[in-house]
């Protein structure tokens, strides 16, 4: 029998990553945080990102600035910010452009 606590038992799967933070739903603050992360790539392009809402495991943003009407936004989004809530948040599942 152990005495420590059964804290980070692999609930993720990997090592030193079954924080509490890391797991669980998927909240404005977290998809925020991600947003923080990505924004500054979208602002260096005369761009932003808003984010409108965050409904069970899926978030709605709208796309502001130059990004807006820029013909790689699809791209930008898809490839970049919806695979870096992904990445960060395992339980995200979809990004909605409004």
């Amino acid at each position: 029998m152990s005495s420590q606590p059964d804290e980070g038992s692999g609930e993720t799967g990997k090592p030193g990553r079954g924080t509490p933070k890391e797991t669980g739903m998927v909240t404005r603050e977290r998809v925020e945080a991600v947003l923080d992360r990505v924004r500054p790539f979208l602002q260096a392009d005369g761009g932003d990102i808003e984010l409108i809402e965050v409904q069970g495991n899926s978030a709605k943003v709208r796309l502001t600035g130059m990004c807006a009407g820029c013909p790689s936004a699809h791209m930008t989004l898809y490839m970049g910010v919806e695979m870096a809530l992904r990445e960060e948040i395992r339980e995200f599942e979809e990004l909605h452009v409004v």
